[in-house]
């Protein structure tokens, strides 16, 4: 079972805590998926609010991230970015 997307939680907060107890996994690291409303001296990412749960049986998670399509441009469009194509990072795992 993979539970991913926007959750509008972080992985620490006490809702997620019965699924992890039963067995379930963040496969991301706390990293943060959420943009600013504007960026200031190139810090324009959020808070950790974008998840990928699991519990796989059959499948070994590879590698899990987080597609930074703002790092490395000038983040002064964020918020341009933000209403064409979305207030949040794309996640993505590889399974084998």
């Amino acid at each position: 079972v993979i539970w991913a997307g926007d959750m509008n939680l972080q992985i620490t907060d006490l809702s997620f805590e019965p699924i992890l107890n039963f067995g379930y996994i963040n496969a991301l690291s706390g990293e943060k998926t959420s943009l600013k409303k504007s960026c200031i001296d190139g810090n324009y990412l959020s808070r950790a609010e974008d998840n990928i749960v699991m519990k796989l049986s059959t499948f070994n998670a590879i590698n899990a991230r987080v597609l930074d399509y703002i790092k490395g441009i000038d983040c002064e469009i964020v918020c341009q970015l933000q209403d064409d194509i979305s207030d949040h990072l794309p996640i993505e795992i590889i399974l084998k």
